[in-house]
Protein backbone atom coordinates (compact mmCIF):
# COMPACT_ATOMS: atom_id res chain seq x y z
CA UNK A 1 0.00 0.00 0.00
CA UNK A 2 2.67 2.37 1.21
CA UNK A 3 4.50 1.81 -2.76
CA UNK A 4 1.16 2.69 -4.16
CA UNK A 5 0.73 5.78 -2.62
CA UNK A 6 4.59 6.88 -3.32
CA UNK A 7 4.13 6.33 -7.19
CA UNK A 8 0.87 7.92 -6.75
CA UNK A 9 2.27 11.19 -5.71
CA UNK A 10 5.37 10.46 -8.14
CA UNK A 11 3.13 10.41 -10.82
CA UNK A 12 2.42 14.19 -11.37
CA UNK A 13 6.46 14.79 -11.50
CA UNK A 14 6.84 11.74 -14.01
CA UNK A 15 4.09 13.33 -16.63
CA UNK A 16 5.24 17.06 -16.47
CA UNK A 17 8.63 16.36 -16.34
CA UNK A 18 10.76 18.22 -19.17
CA UNK A 19 8.49 18.62 -22.29
CA UNK A 20 5.88 16.94 -21.45
CA UNK A 21 4.52 20.11 -19.09
CA UNK A 22 3.70 21.64 -22.05
CA UNK A 23 2.16 18.89 -23.85
CA UNK A 24 -0.23 18.10 -21.06
CA UNK A 25 -0.76 22.21 -20.43
CA UNK A 26 -1.66 22.84 -23.77
CA UNK A 27 -5.48 22.56 -23.50
CA UNK A 28 -7.05 22.90 -19.80
CA UNK A 29 -10.48 23.86 -21.09
CA UNK A 30 -12.58 21.12 -19.95
CA UNK A 31 -10.75 20.98 -16.47
CA UNK A 32 -12.36 21.27 -13.37
CA UNK A 33 -11.11 23.48 -10.61
CA UNK A 34 -12.28 22.29 -7.04
CA UNK A 35 -14.60 25.01 -6.46
CA UNK A 36 -16.15 24.04 -9.67
CA UNK A 37 -16.54 21.06 -9.10
CA UNK A 38 -17.98 21.62 -5.35
CA UNK A 39 -21.35 23.72 -7.29
CA UNK A 40 -21.83 20.70 -9.15
CA UNK A 41 -24.25 17.89 -8.22
CA UNK A 42 -22.75 15.31 -6.45
CA UNK A 43 -23.07 12.82 -8.85
CA UNK A 44 -21.09 14.76 -10.92
CA UNK A 45 -18.18 14.74 -7.93
CA UNK A 46 -18.20 11.23 -7.33
CA UNK A 47 -18.07 10.49 -11.46
CA UNK A 48 -15.33 12.65 -11.82
CA UNK A 49 -13.55 11.53 -8.07
CA UNK A 50 -13.87 7.82 -9.46
CA UNK A 51 -12.37 8.51 -12.84
CA UNK A 52 -9.39 10.72 -11.38
CA UNK A 53 -8.91 7.73 -9.19
CA UNK A 54 -9.04 5.10 -11.78
CA UNK A 55 -6.85 6.82 -14.25
CA UNK A 56 -3.88 7.52 -11.32
CA UNK A 57 -4.21 4.12 -10.57
CA UNK A 58 -3.87 2.99 -14.20
CA UNK A 59 -0.75 5.74 -14.47
CA UNK A 60 0.75 4.57 -11.11
CA UNK A 61 0.79 0.82 -12.08
CA UNK A 62 2.48 2.03 -15.79
CA UNK A 63 4.89 3.87 -14.02
CA UNK A 64 6.00 0.81 -11.71
CA UNK A 65 6.32 -1.62 -14.33
CA UNK A 66 8.02 0.97 -17.06
CA UNK A 67 9.10 4.24 -15.36
CA UNK A 68 11.57 5.04 -18.25
CA UNK A 69 7.99 4.60 -20.77
CA UNK A 70 5.84 6.01 -18.56
CA UNK A 71 5.58 9.83 -19.38
CA UNK A 72 6.07 9.18 -23.29
CA UNK A 73 3.24 6.71 -23.25
CA UNK A 74 1.07 9.00 -21.52
CA UNK A 75 1.93 12.18 -23.75
CA UNK A 76 1.07 10.06 -26.57
CA UNK A 77 -2.29 9.11 -25.62
CA UNK A 78 -3.25 12.79 -24.59
CA UNK A 79 -2.19 14.07 -27.94
CA UNK A 80 -4.36 11.17 -29.67
CA UNK A 81 -6.91 11.76 -27.66
CA UNK A 82 -7.34 15.57 -28.50
CA UNK A 83 -6.80 14.67 -32.08
CA UNK A 84 -9.59 12.66 -32.12
CA UNK A 85 -11.84 14.92 -29.94
CA UNK A 86 -10.24 18.56 -30.66
CA UNK A 87 -10.27 19.46 -26.79
CA UNK A 88 -13.91 19.52 -26.78
CA UNK A 89 -15.36 17.72 -23.95
CA UNK A 90 -18.53 16.41 -25.29
CA UNK A 91 -16.60 14.69 -28.18
CA UNK A 92 -14.47 13.37 -25.99
CA UNK A 93 -17.46 11.92 -23.93
CA UNK A 94 -18.98 10.68 -27.31
CA UNK A 95 -15.25 8.80 -28.00
CA UNK A 96 -15.02 7.47 -24.03
CA UNK A 97 -18.56 6.20 -24.51
CA UNK A 98 -18.00 4.48 -27.75
CA UNK A 99 -14.59 2.66 -26.08
CA UNK A 100 -16.53 1.73 -22.95
CA UNK A 101 -19.90 0.47 -24.31
CA UNK A 102 -19.91 -3.19 -24.43
CA UNK A 103 -16.61 -3.71 -22.63
CA UNK A 104 -16.22 -5.09 -18.99
CA UNK A 105 -12.31 -3.74 -18.53
CA UNK A 106 -11.06 -1.01 -16.67
CA UNK A 107 -12.85 2.18 -17.85
CA UNK A 108 -9.73 4.14 -17.66
CA UNK A 109 -7.62 0.78 -19.27
CA UNK A 110 -9.77 1.09 -22.46
CA UNK A 111 -9.53 4.66 -22.92
CA UNK A 112 -5.42 4.77 -22.13
CA UNK A 113 -5.61 1.36 -24.99
CA UNK A 114 -7.44 2.87 -27.63
CA UNK A 115 -6.18 6.52 -27.27
CA UNK A 116 -3.65 5.98 -30.66
CA UNK A 117 -6.08 3.39 -32.33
Amino acid sequence: MLARRVLLATVPAILLSGAQASALQEDTAFWFRGTQLMEAPRAVRLGYAAGAHDMLSLLADIAAASPEDAAALVTEAVHCMRQKTAGSLGKFTDWAESVWRNRHSSAARLLLAQACR
